[in-house]
């Protein structure tokens, strides 16, 4: 082998003898070819003792410039100063430059190489490609079955034949007596209809019969809670739709209340009691402006139900969370505070620990369990409770079935109007957990499930009945939906009709039954009506 070093000018050798003890060497396969300079005798002598050798054939030692008389064991060359070599010399007389190359010795190891190594004597590395365990149960697969006339159940088996459910029969309308007859009672007179249509129809909660004069006796005030001083007012107002989670208010008092009205020393808003109809609303006196025009001075206070002490400014920003598996109902009750409950509406799911966070007020905390469920906060309207209700308690597609909690006639309502809105067509939407979760697939039952909603994405998530509630209202509010705004009395038997109740309303031969999703109440004087809107669908 040799070794390849740069070389620079070397000073003189010292004056002794190098040796170098030699094994037996093969012949080498190429030509020496040196071209050499005159040189300076050294007076030093090299001297090697060398062992047998091979000949080596007469060719391999010739000199391209003359011929050369053969030398005997010890060689005698005077040297001078040569320009250094491009070819590969090894001198062991001289100190040469460290080469920044791989030095390769015959006998010692090699360096180790960064290539596989391959090592055929002995076993095999094992290939850790496959893993099988054939003696280990498999994971169950969970199936979900959609009936059109009951909730879906989980199929337990894993294999043989399933035994098909048979459907209940629908409950009939009414039961008739022996022999299909049923007798009529006709108290009034009928005019100017030419034919008798008779329907089977399940009867609403509540039903406003037809009459010619409807009579209403009103009986309001507004009083306040502490000490029951009677506020003096021209008017009131009270509303709430599905996206509020308070009541809220608005009077137009006299300017003599100023001191009934006023917050305390500690800036704590006066609470307020209005009643309309024998239904009581507690509410609290937030803000006060004062005008006066010609002499004539007017006070405009509004204000807000007692769930507004859950909210901002009345409670701090806290941070809520779950360390231990929960019921998303529990997990309301827990950001309540002392002294309120929640009535829940939804059907609870199981959340596990260390999914909740939240930062924010206890009403924000609720409001948001809810809205992942598909569901909303409604506030009580005297009481320190909240309720938990769905956005639709069932699909638009099953409302023939519902029995409504109030049916109007058109005679009923003195005010009507009507829009109509063209809504997406959606039949699919995916609900998906976030950092932990489910990933729910909402088909509307019937479809092909091909034009899909935008995919909607929560961290409570946790399971199938979280997913299927989220996603009814996303399928539910889709098509050609109608809003039915009517003005009414606020009668004994309806009262103040809230969001989220059942409204069949009746006009001549159209009827529409719609979901209630705001509710206005006007006090002025003697006069009280409320204005509802209700959602329904062509």
């Amino acid at each position: 082998m040799a070794a390849r070093a740069p070389w620079r000018a070397a000073g003189r050798l010292p004056p002794q003898g190098l040796r170098a003890p030699w094994l037996t060497a093969d012949g080498l396969g190429e030509a020496w070819v040196a071209p050499w300079a005159a040189t300076r005798s050294l007076g030093t002598l090299a001297q090697t003792g060398w062992a047998s050798t091979m000949m080596l054939p007469p060719a391999r030692t010739t000199a391209p410039w003359f011929r050369t008389q053969s030398l005997g064991t010890a060689t005698l060359a005077p040297w001078r100063r040569t320009a250094p070599l491009d070819a590969a010399w090894v001198a062991p007389w001289s100190h040469g430059t460290l080469a920044a190359g791989l030095v390769v010795t015959p006998w010692q190891a090699g360096a180790g190489s960064r290539r596989v190594v391959l090592a055929p004597w002995q076993a095999g590395v094992a290939a850790q490609r496959w893993i099988a365990a054939g003696a280990s149960p498999g994971e169950g697969a969970y199936h979900w079955t959609q009936a059109p006339w009951q909730t879906g159940r989980l199929i337990e088996s894993i294999g043989g034949p399933v035994v098909p459910v048979v459907p209940p029969a629908p409950t009939p309308c009414w039961v008739p007596e022996p022999g299909d007859s049923v007798d009529l009672v006709l108290r009034l007179a009928l005019r100017r209809l030419a034919n008798l249509v008779l329907a089977c129809r399940r009867a609403a909660l509540t039903l406003v019969p037809i009459r010619r004069v409807y009579m209403v006796t009103n009986v309001t005030s507004l009083t306040r809670v502490s000490d029951g001083a009677n506020i003096p007012c021209q008017g009131f107002s009270l509303s709430l739709d599905v996206d509020s989670w308070a009541w809220g208010f608005s009077a137009s008092v006299l300017p003599d209340a100023l001191a009934l009205i006023e917050p305390d020393v500690d800036g704590t808003p006066v609470e307020l009691a209005a009643e309309v109809n024998g239904t009581e609303f507690r509410v609290f006196a937030e803000a006060i402006s004062r005008e006066r025009t010609f002499g004539q001075a007017s006070m405009r206070l509004q204000g807000r139900g007692i769930t507004a002490t859950l909210g901002a400014p009345y409670s701090p920003v806290s941070i809520f969370s779950a360390v231990s598996t929960l019921t998303s109902q529990q997990l309301v009750d827990q950001a309540l505070p002392s002294g309120w409950a929640a009535a829940w509406g939804l059907t609870a799911w199981s959340v596990p620990g260390g999914i909740w966070s939240h930062q924010g007020t206890p009403i924000s905390a609720a409001v948001a369990i809810a809205q992942a469920g598909g569901g909303y906060v409604q506030p009580h309207a005297s009481l320190q409770q909240i309720s938990v209700l769905p956005l639709y308690p069932s699909a638009p597609w099953d409302w023939g079935s519902v029995v409504p909690d109030i049916e109007l006639p058109a005679a009923y309502a003195t005010r009507e109007g009507i829009e109509w809105l063209e809504l997406p067509r959606y039949n699919r939407v995916y609900v998906s957990g976030t950092s932990a979760g489910v990933l729910g697939r909402v088909t509307r039952l019937g479809t092909a499930g091909d034009v899909l909603a935008p995919m909607v994405t929560d961290p409570l998530i946790t399971h199938s009945d979280a997913a299927r509630q989220r996603g009814l209202p996303i399928l539910a509010k889709t098509g050609r939906v109608s809003y039915v705004s009517l003005r009414l009395p606020v009668a004994e038997g309806t009262g103040v009709i809230r969001p989220g109740q059942f409204v069949r309303y009746t006009d001549g031969g159209t009827v529409r039954l719609g979901l209630t999703r705001s509710v206005a109440v006007d006090v002025a004087g003697h006069q009280v009506w409320q204005t509802i809107k209700l959602e329904t669908f062509s």
